[in-house]
């Protein structure tokens, strides 16, 4: 079986990691025995299957700072790594009236199977790779996309931190991406007060690590160019969270 997770090191890696970057939403790939109709296709290529960009920028992320990233390799709609497995979320089976073919007749045991395979291997994974970098001033930082237009609605936001306990911090984050010119806001489209940044809560608070998940507009980074300006921009400032 196919690893769950894609551990990403740095070329150049630094003698101490400042941040371990987490990519829950990297892929849109399925398992190879899946069989999928053409609406689920539509589906697994939109924002819904994953997010667009995300993984391009956490490897240059981890390039530039010398430290590693954790990207899933499976699809959000297989099962998603950044939420609670007791949600509905967890494992979606329609979106828009459209119910998904690989998810419509899920039963407990292959919930169970899903969860054992590819939801737990990657929690394992950031679990051990925060050990072997773990220092008082480790970061965990999480990065994600999300759409410009969300139910016929215009986003003007552009980048976004999201938290749930340490707020000072990503203001701090959040005034040092405005300062070049970015349309920047804390806690949106989506809050981190309400269990969505489940997968760095979880491990932040497992190991006593500051956490914050970022969030950038897919249409900035559609491309592997696009990504590699958004990702420098973030490295410039998150190092106003480092001592």
């Amino acid at each position: 079986m196919p690893s769950a997770v894609e551990i990403y090191r740095a070329t150049k890696p630094a003698p101490r990691a400042d941040f371990v970057f987490t990519c829950e939403h990297a892929s849109n790939a399925l398992p190879e025995h899946v069989s999928v109709n053409g609406a689920d296709r539509q589906l697994l290529d939109a924002h819904w299957g994953w997010d667009i960009g995300a993984a391009d920028v956490t490897r240059h992320l981890v390039e530039k700072c010398g430290s590693v990233g954790l990207l899933s390799t499976h699809s959000r709609l297989w099962v998603d790594c950044n939420r609670e497995p007791e949600w509905d979320s967890w494992i979606v089976r329609e979106i828009d009236g459209h119910r998904l073919s690989f998810n419509e007749a899920l039963n407990a045991e292959e919930k169970a199977v899903r969860r054992r395979e590819y939801f737990d291997p990657f929690h394992e994974t950031v679990d051990r790779t925060i050990r072997e970098n773990h220092h008082p001033d480790l970061w965990l930082i999480s990065i994600h996309s999300f759409t410009k237009v969300y139910q016929g609605q215009q986003r003007d936001l552009e980048i976004a931190v999201l938290f749930d306990t340490y707020e000072e911090e990503a203001q701090t984050l959040g005034r040092a991406l405005a300062a070049p010119g970015f349309h920047v806001q804390l806690n949106e489209p989506y809050s981190g007060k309400e269990g969505l940044i489940y997968s760095i809560h979880r491990a932040g608070t497992k190991f006593g690590l500051r956490c914050v998940e970022l969030e950038v507009r897919q249409d900035l980074v559609q491309t592997k160019e696009t990504a590699t300006v958004i990702a420098d921009a973030l490295f410039a400032a998150l190092q106003c969270l480092l001592p």
